[in-house]
C-alpha cells in the first residue's frame, strides 16, 4: 500500500500546513535559492528573514522554528551570527 505525505505528516505530528511550508523551505534551501534571488553561503546559508519573504506574509518565524524543531529527520540547521539569523538544509 502506498502511503500519502499526509499519512507521514501526520506521524511526525506536522500539519498541512507545516508539510507545505517544509516543502517549500527545501526547495528553496537545497535548489532555489539562485534562481529565486535569496543569497545563499558557500555553505548554504541563507538569511531566515530572506526565507520568510520567500515564504509570504503567511508564515511566521514561529511556525519556521516548529518546522525546525519537530522535523523527524532533522533536515534543517539554525544559527545565530552577528545578531543575524540564518538557516540552512542539513
Amino acid at each position: 500500500m502506498v502511503e500519502s505525505t499526509q499519512n507521514k505528516g501526520a506521524k511526525s505530528g506536522q500539519s498541512g500546513l507545516e508539510i507545505r511550508i517544509g516543502k517549500k523551505m527545501s526547495y528553496l534551501l537545497r535548489h532555489g535559492a539562485a534562481e529565486n534571488g535569496v543569497a545563499i553561503s558557500s555553505d548554504g546559508y541563507v538569511l531566515m528573514d530572506d526565507l520568510l519573504n520567500y515564504l509570504g506574509n503567511k508564515t511566521s518565524l514561529e511556525l519556521v522554528h516548529s518546522i525546525v524543531d519537530n522535523n523527524d529527520k532533522k533536515r534543517y540547521e539554525v544559527k545565530i551570527e552577528g545578531g543575524k539569523e540564518y538557516i540552512r538544509a542539513a
